[in-house]
């Protein structure tokens, strides 16, 4: 089985600003129940938040289209259905840093 992963597709802006607002959040940590500001931001607080983390990233950045089309999930596995389906997947040893 190969493993894909999720790619973003060819943004306008630069990897570097993706990078460097990801790396801004090295130690936010969440409160109890699983909350924290992504999920608030996402208007969907107290769940699991590691997709919300990437919309949010992307919505910093003034790229809300570049994640899921421009809209929201916050489902691992429906954002890797519409990458496949939208050509946004790629196998690991192709990515570069930023993908």
């Amino acid at each position: 089985m190969t493993n894909w992963t999720v790619w973003m597709g060819e943004m306008p802006m630069s990897r570097s600003k993706v990078l460097d607002i990801a790396e801004s959040q090295v130690g936010v940590r969440e409160e109890d129940g699983n909350r924290q500001k992504y999920g608030e931001a996402y208007g969907v607080n107290g769940v699991p938040w590691c997709i919300q983390f990437l919309w949010w990233i992307c919505a910093q950045a003034g790229e809300s289209g570049a994640f899921y089309g421009g809209g929201k999930t916050a489902s691992a596995g429906e954002l890797l259905r519409w990458a496949k389906k939208n050509g946004r997947t790629k196998p690991p040893a192709q990515l570069a840093r930023g993908d």
